[in-house]
């Protein structure tokens, strides 16, 4: 298929990837400073509370976009479906 003859992106899978890749790289960005603060001699209490607010923010992350994370699963498996033949 060429690519004038493909369909336009829609808005909202824009938007869920900008929403994906921002969940993403804020929780990275937390664990990577999770993982230099093992590493780096600070007081105790600095990974731990870094530790906590990794566990916080996922879950936060997970209780907010809980809707978008539901309809991504949906999408997938119908997609795996789709993929190795099994029709709903």
């Amino acid at each position: 298929m060429s690519r004038r003859n493909r369909p336009a992106v829609p808005d909202d899978s824009s938007r869920d990837l900008k929403r994906q890749e921002g969940i993403f790289l804020s929780t990275f960005a937390l664990m990577i400073l999770f993982l230099v603060s093992l590493y780096l001699p600070l007081p105790a209490a600095v990974p731990i509370v870094l530790a906590v607010v990794l566990v916080v923010w996922t879950v936060a992350m997970y209780v907010k976009f809980h809707d978008f994370y539901k309809m991504r699963a949906i999408l997938e498996a119908k997609e795996n479906a789709q993929i190795y033949g099994y029709e709903e």
